[in-house]
């Protein structure tokens, strides 16, 4: 069995060469959350949303974690990122592996999400797998069958507190950002327009009426009975 001073010159030796071929994809360098979340929507009532969030650490810093999601590649998580993705809802398999040529060995995660919720899906080192790596080489992390990085679904308030120093990565091409989108504008309100209220018909006045009563009378177009009768009418409502 290596000494404990093996393990860590062999652990550094790791990250040396991890951080020789990775370059500079150790580190996320796009908007901070706390800029890009002030303009975030909200979930669409047909979509799940789901935060990738690999939190800053020095174990295994210089390796971005690639991220596939139903087996498309949604990004290369570098440390110290997230990303935010909308899918349909129904059944994920998030598998989690990195970039470093010829490696061996991936975490699975499979759950469900719903239409119109959030999910926070946390990125990190595998330890176990690591350690396995380095002590027994690739055969070691591909009998553990998970891996360099582990996936884990974690709760609101734990992600929230994470992403506050995290930096947003760009997404793949199979991949859609959760847009900002506009409100909708306000339809005008149609309003039912009440009928104009009933006009009185415009009454005469009792000696116009009195008069016009008389020239029928004269004229022979009613007798004297149907003359005293609406005569009286008129008489009756003065």
């Amino acid at each position: 069995m290596w000494a404990k001073s093996d393990f860590i010159r062999s652990f550094f030796l790791f990250a040396l060469v991890a951080s020789f071929v990775a370059g500079c994809a150790g580190t996320a360098s796009g908007p901070a959350y706390k800029q890009y979340s002030a303009g975030i929507a909200p979930v669409p009532t047909d979509k799940s949303r789901i935060y990738l969030i690999r939190e800053p650490a020095f174990m295994a810093s210089a390796i971005s974690a690639r991220v596939r999601i139903n087996g498309t590649t949604v990004t290369e998580l570098p440390n110290g990122g997230f990303l935010d993705i909308e899918r349909d809802p129904g059944k994920l398999l998030i598998l989690a592996d990195n970039t470093l040529p010829g490696s061996i060995g991936e975490w699975r995660l499979s759950f469900d999400v719903d239409r119109g919720k959030e999910y926070y899906v946390l990125i990190s080192p595998n330890s176990g797998a690591v350690g396995a790596v380095l002590l027994a080489g690739v055969i070691g992390a591909m009998a553990e069958g998970n891996g360099p990085f582990r996936v884990d679904v974690i709760p609101k308030e734990m992600a929230t507190q994470k992403l506050q120093s995290l930096k947003r990565v760009k997404y793949g091409p199979s991949s859609s950002p959760s847009k900002v989108t506009t409100p909708p504008t306000e339809e005008p309100v149609t309003r039912v327009k009440s009928p104009p209220p009933a006009t009185k018909p415009v009454t005469s006045s009792p000696k116009k009426r009195l008069l016009e009563l008389k020239r029928l009378l004269d004229d022979g177009l009613i007798n004297q009975e149907d003359y005293d009768l609406k005569k009286r009418q008129i008489l009756k409502d003065i």
